[in-house]
């Protein structure tokens, strides 16, 4: 039976993956630089929220996500600046894998 309680902290970091074309919790975690993958995976089980500490390293490495719409939920997950102006800031880190 599908849950019918998704896990909205972890749709919109689904969704960030999707987006960034990333096919792997870990290829995220690496491209995030987090020493624990874990933390990910608590989120995705739905034990944990998006955390400050989490939202903080994701929009180091993507300055154009918006904060509130990754700890909330609310607003575009995109920056309207950023969209329009920025590149890929996934781009090097793929050129090396």
């Amino acid at each position: 039976m599908k849950n019918s309680n998704p896990n909205p902290c972890w749709e919109r970091i689904a969704k960030l993956m999707w987006y960034y074309r990333f096919r792997t919790v870990i290829d995220f975690a690496d491209f995030l630089e987090l020493k624990h993958p874990d933390n990910l995976y608590q989120i995705k089980r739905g034990c944990n929220g998006i955390s400050i500490v989490m939202t903080k390293k994701i929009c180091e490495k993507l300055p154009h996500v918006n904060k509130c719409w990754l700890l909330f939920g609310e607003g575009e997950m995109l920056k309207k600046e950023a969209v329009e102006t920025d590149p890929d800031p996934t781009l090097s880190w793929r050129l090396r894998r």
